[in-house]
């Protein structure tokens, strides 16, 4: 059973981590000058007392991952620090996508006052008061579900079955409300319950239980669901983080934008610099991508070096100004150690709009006929479609405005606001 101190805990844990925001635009600031040439001792001294107050306030909180990383980057030579700092940057970056996502808590039981308990920000509930309608709800954006044994239409072990049989919910966070004795709770675990509470649990124990599951699906989605090398989602983490940012763009009516980027001949990157280059252009791209967007925008390693972002709230116009940003930061090229200095990096990409009905596959298909005419007219450039919400481009080819030259982008309103 879930204390109460833990559930203060947990909040703590969470405030904490809200408040990591100024740390983390600072060391990708430090990072950023550390790519660029020989440190000055000033420098070196920042970075290391930034990872000190880290790897406190994170082990104080509970932030075991941040905590150690910052203790590997305080303890990193000076050849070293860059890398150290590199994945600090990527592990707070992390944990920010994490706080952005809304839980998805499914509650099924007709008693009172539980879901008033259950309310938090970041969190979004289903109710349903019976088995059928509950059967209705279930879907893989789900990460927990409140379940009471005792239904109006039937056995709450009957929808822990129904749950079982469905591979895309294997990861849901299961919780049994009205577990009377010892054989009740076996046969719930049996099933697949994660916890199972008496009848009688007080809101504000089902409703720190409730936050226990959260934090751990949250530790487990973050370490299944990372490239390893840039710390931005894999493809798995991005189905993940479309189906929720589809969702919530359907249930408020609010634009959703999806961009497609290729970075541009980065085989000759490869063959001319070696591996260990690209795999630096690639690092340097993920944090450039990093403190260039807004926490609540989604950002991935599709596959090699093709990158797929996601823009919530965000019309296409706005994403294609915000790309061309990240365009201009990247084209100051990149100096690496071991005096390797990688000329101005460029990309070719396509920026749509996502339809409601659209699936991710769907979206990007569109995304990368695009890119790949922006390929064929010469590279170094991003294509806009039509939104598919608006009337067809005059353009004979449904396209919108080209990409710009860099420093140009395509006219929007002002800068888009924090989703």
């Amino acid at each position: 059973m879930t204390r109460p101190f833990d559930q203060l805990h947990d909040r703590l844990q969470r405030q904490h981590g809200e408040g990591l925001a100024p740390h983390l635009r600072v060391l990708r600031g430090l990072s950023e000058q550390l790519e660029v040439g020989p440190p000055s001792g000033a420098l070196l001294r920042s970075v290391r007392r930034l990872a000190h107050q880290l790897r406190a306030s994170c082990t104080r909180y509970g932030l075991e991952e941040i905590a150690e990383t910052a203790a590997v980057t305080l303890s990193a030579s000076d050849d070293g620090l860059p890398d150290a700092l590199s994945a600090l940057v990527r592990s707070l970056e992390l944990h920010e996508r994490t706080l952005a996502r809304e839980d998805e808590v499914l509650v099924v039981t007709s008693r009172s006052g539980l879901a008033a308990a259950l309310t938090q920000a970041h969190r979004h509930l289903r109710s349903a008061h019976g088995l059928a309608r509950a059967v209705g709800k279930l879907d893989a954006e789900l990460d927990a579900v409140v379940l009471d044994l005792d239904l109006p239409d039937g056995d709450g072990r009957d929808l822990l079955s129904i749950i079982g049989t469905r591979p895309s919910l294997s990861r849901l966070g299961i919780i049994v409300l009205g577990c009377a004795d010892d054989a009740t709770r076996m046969e719930c675990f049996a099933l697949g319950a994660h916890h199972c509470l008496p009848a009688d649990a007080s809101a504000a124990t089902v409703a720190a239980t409730v936050e226990a599951v959260l934090v751990q699906q949250q530790r487990h989605r973050a370490q299944a669901t990372t490239d390893p090398l840039t710390g931005l989602l894999d493809r798995s983490g991005l189905q993940t983080a479309f189906s929720t940012a589809a969702a919530h763009a359907r249930r408020a009516g609010s634009p959703l934008t999806l961009a497609l980027l290729d970075l541009d001949h980065f085989k000759r990157v490869n063959d001319t610099f070696g591996h260990a280059a690209g795999d630096g252009v690639l690092t340097h791209v993920a944090q450039v991508l990093g403190g260039r967007l807004r926490a609540s925008d989604i950002t991935c390693r599709w596959g090699g070096e093709e990158l797929v972002l996601v823009f919530p709230d965000t019309r296409p116009h706005e994403a294609l100004t915000a790309i061309g940003d990240i365009r201009t930061t990247l084209r100051r090229g990149l100096h690496l150690r071991g005096g390797v200095e990688v000329p101005a990096i460029t990309l070719s990409g396509g920026v749509v709009e996502v339809d409601p009905e659209d699936t991710l596959a769907a979206a990007v298909a569109r995304a990368d006929a695009l890119m790949y005419r922006a390929k064929a007219a010469g590279r170094d450039r991003v294509l806009l479609a039509a939104s598919p919400r608006s009337p067809a481009s005059a353009d004979p080819d449904g396209l919108g405005p080209a990409g710009l030259p860099v420093g140009e982008p395509a006219a929007a309103p002002g800068a888009r606001q924090e989703a």
